[in-house]
């Protein structure tokens, strides 16, 4: 089930969700920002996923920021995707954003469709200036931040391209403010001329960055161990499925799955897969 595979990649990946584990307890007084990037299906959303439980169970928000695809048509969607996660979620726009609304709503359309947010919006107007849209988001973040205990999630960076120069600002605004926030991107989707390409090199902020490497044969067979719920199996299966995957932890998460399914893969009489 869900929750043994994502006991499966923790285990797997441990000194990794360790890193985020330490960078977790410090962001309760000071940001802290974490870039997580691998191939497809190397485990960086799960890895995350466990540590949104973690944060869940020490009472710390975690809100979301996603785009569909790459972010010309929607600049800033990153951003403008956890405040609408907050504000619905959270319904506090007049106590926290009132003085922000018109430059949010006339600044982001994305964010005239929340109904609360609009109606405090008197005078939308919109700002062109770069820095000072920058200066506008990292505000409203500062104020959603000290809402409480706070954990940001900014998947698909890789299809980002302005809000990389914004996240750097942002990053520097909220030095002192107790936030975590993780960016996720998937390392096949960034040339050497991507803004996260040069974010990573010139660290002009200071953050961690996790490389989810494929997994090694060890690793792998603390992934099929927990998928099959058995430390009883055949070398021979471990080894097969280990070259099949190339140590990838979606494709052997889903290799072990269908041999099951098609019974290539069963508990014989003598308790061996």
């Amino acid at each position: 089930n869900v929750a043994n595979l994502l006991l499966a990649h923790g285990a797997a990946r441990s000194r990794e969700f360790a890193v985020l584990q330490t960078q977790l307890n410090e962001a309760k007084t000071h940001c802290r920002f974490v870039l997580i990037g691998g191939v497809a299906g190397s485990g960086k959303t799960r890895l995350v996923e466990e540590l949104e439980r973690l944060a869940s169970a020490r009472n710390t928000a975690v809100l979301r920021g996603t785009v569909a695809g790459a972010e010309e048509e929607l600049p800033y969607a990153y951003f403008c995707r956890v405040i609408e996660e907050f504000l619905r979620s959270h319904g506090r726009a007049r106590a926290l954003l009132d003085d922000l609304a018109s430059d949010l709503v006339g600044t982001f359309p994305l964010l005239s469709e929340i109904a609360e947010l609009k109606a405090l919006a008197t005078t939308p107007k919109a700002i062109n200036d770069r820095n000072a849209i920058f200066d506008l988001l990292a505000r409203t973040w500062i104020r959603i931040a000290a809402d409480g205990p706070l954990m940001i999630v900014l998947e698909d960076l890789h299809f980002a391209d302005v809000s990389i120069d914004a996240l750097e600002y942002i990053v520097q605004r909220l030095a002192s403010t107790g936030v975590l926030i993780i960016g996720i991107y998937c390392s096949d989707d960034i040339a050497r001329g991507h803004p996260l390409a040069r974010l990573l090199a010139d660290r002009r902020v200071p953050f961690t960055h996790i490389d989810l490497v494929p997994f090694t044969r060890d690793e792998h067979r603390q992934l099929v161990e927990m998928q099959l719920d058995s430390n009883r199996i055949e070398p021979v299966v471990i080894e097969r499925t280990y070259e099949a995957t190339e140590g990838n932890a979606r494709f052997a998460t889903e290799l072990i799955r269908s041999l099951i399914e098609s019974g290539d893969l069963v508990l014989g009489s003598a308790g061996l897969w």
